[in-house]
């Protein structure tokens, strides 16, 4: 048996790199500026290059071999902005839905506690997804499984979730991540788009394996 302890380090400028799921424990992703690359003054460029490449490598070597790593986790996952935006790409068209419900704050317009239609909350995912294949039956058993929810009504046609902030806290317990943001956790905050802002990040991947071949 060879023991296979594989550390990889790769870089892209692709928005979904990994599929990073809810408990995942193989990634560290982060997001780096690509401000070098972008830089026009060559003169200025190449000094900042000369300046890395000048590290004393001694010094630095004696920093990694001296640093003390004992209570380091490797089961302990590290959580970034990088991982969250690879969780989130790496949703189903459920999760994906369910997400969004829970930035905007309402589930079809309606606020989380109201009771409101199972047909119209099915048919919004369905109008939100373009998703014509997945039925109702496994939309809210996916659904359930994200948030427990009340059903009532003659037949039971009808639906009333827990409030927002404990749908928001249920998703944070998923992915064992408190420090999960969603859009309406900055009310009061202005929002404005920056036309000028350049979305083409490039995400550092670091993926660590522990298996025997």
């Amino acid at each position: 048996i060879i023991k296979n302890c594989t550390n990889l380090i790769m870089a892209s400028n692709e928005d979904w790199v990994v599929p990073a799921g809810t408990t995942d424990t193989r990634w560290l992703v982060l997001n780096v500026s690509n401000e070098l690359s972008q830089m026009t003054d060559t003169k200025k460029k190449h000094n900042i290059i000369k300046r890395i490449m000048g590290v004393d490598k001694k010094r630095l070597a004696k920093f990694f071999y001296t640093r003390d790593l004992s209570k380091f986790n490797d089961r302990e996952t590290i959580k970034t902005d990088g991982l969250r935006e690879q969780q989130i790409q790496s949703l189903s068209k459920i999760g994906k839905w369910w997400l969004d419900c829970l930035n905007i704050g309402t589930i079809n317009l309606m606020g989380f506690d109201s009771s409101q239609s199972k047909v119209n909350v099915y048919e919004s995912y369905r109008l939100h997804s373009k998703d014509n294949h997945t039925n109702a039956t496994k939309f809210w058993s996916d659904v359930r499984k994200l948030c427990k929810y009340r059903v009532g009504g003659n037949g039971r046609t009808k639906v009333q979730f827990l409030s927002l902030v404990e749908c928001q806290d249920k998703w944070r317990t998923i992915y064992n991540d408190p420090n999960w943001k969603f859009n309406n956790d900055d009310d009061g905050i202005e929002v404005f788009e920056d036309e000028d802002e350049d979305d083409d990040d490039v995400f550092f991947v670091l993926a660590f394996s522990n298996f025997a071949l």
